[in-house]
């Protein structure tokens, strides 16, 4: 499910950057303007996030199916990612598939005019497909309780921090906030069942989120490393920005340069 919204979200990608480039208003190309551009960076930046975690998840199911995964907790890990990434590439991507219909305005809702609306279609049902949004969250809240799955994603995501470059700022920013989430889960864990079920959606978001961030950011220290192409740390820098960040986002040149560098990529 999360794989097959992350190919219609980055097909609307492909379709809503090429009509930009062609689409003239007030004698520019739309693609010349920051806005446009924003939206397209956006949808972009948070699809490469999304993708790397899936990966990764493909990658943790293939070390558990052959035995290469002896860590007991490994099936309760995993049950964990699939039923966050579900939830968040759905979430996101229904999103991203209506953003790029804004880009082509009017021609974005027209059936002959490109395969858009079918996507989006298509996209609000992988939404709602094997589980609601609450129907995750609530699974999720259920193993936390029981199988204390919360711990198991905080340990597992600090092993992983050991693939990084330690001296990076990245690295460090992203670990004060995987610590902030483990103090957010202990005050979490405090509260009554009500008010648990009310608040385990902000939890959900944090975890998949952070989980996201991580693995993009493994993906851009090692495509730096191996290439020297900032591509993906870009779009790293980017949905941190947007979704970890405590500051509101600052619009400034540095803020458009990033977005232009986003967009410019295939």
């Amino acid at each position: 499910n999360a794989f097959c919204v992350l190919g219609m979200a980055r097909r609307a990608h492909t379709i809503a950057r090429a009509y930009a480039k062609y689409r003239e208003a007030f004698s520019h190309p739309i693609l010349d303007y920051p806005l446009i551009r924003e939206n397209l960076a956006r949808i972009k930046a948070e699809n490469a996030a999304m993708l790397a975690a899936i990966f990764a998840t493909a990658r943790l199911q293939d070390q558990l199916d052959i035995g290469e995964w002896p860590n007991q907790d490994g099936k309760l890990l995993l049950r964990l990612l699939v039923n966050i990434q579900k939830y968040l590439t759905a979430l996101y991507s229904v999103e991203h598939i209506h953003h790029a219909l804004d880009v082509l305005a009017g021609n974005g809702t027209i059936e002959t005019f490109s395969s858009l609306p079918r996507l989006l279609r298509d996209c609000i049902v992988c939404e709602n497909w094997e589980g609601t949004h609450n129907i995750l969250r609530m699974q999720v809240l259920k193993d936390i309780l029981k199988y204390d799955i919360d711990q198991i994603y905080i340990t597992f995501m600090q092993g992983e921090f050991a693939k990084l470059d330690v001296t990076s700022k990245h690295t460090q920013l992203l670990a004060e906030k995987l610590n902030e989430f483990e103090r957010e889960l202990s005050q979490f864990r405090q509260l009554n069942p009500e008010l648990q079920s009310l608040n385990i959606q902000f939890i959900v978001d944090r975890m998949a989120i952070l989980y996201c961030a991580l693995m993009l950011l493994i993906e851009a220290q090692d495509q730096k490393e191996k290439n020297k192409s900032a591509s993906k740390l870009d779009c790293y820098q980017y949905f941190y920005i947007l979704h970890i960040a405590d500051k509101k986002i600052h619009y400034d040149q540095a803020y458009l340069d990033l977005i232009t560098r986003i967009i410019s990529t295939e």
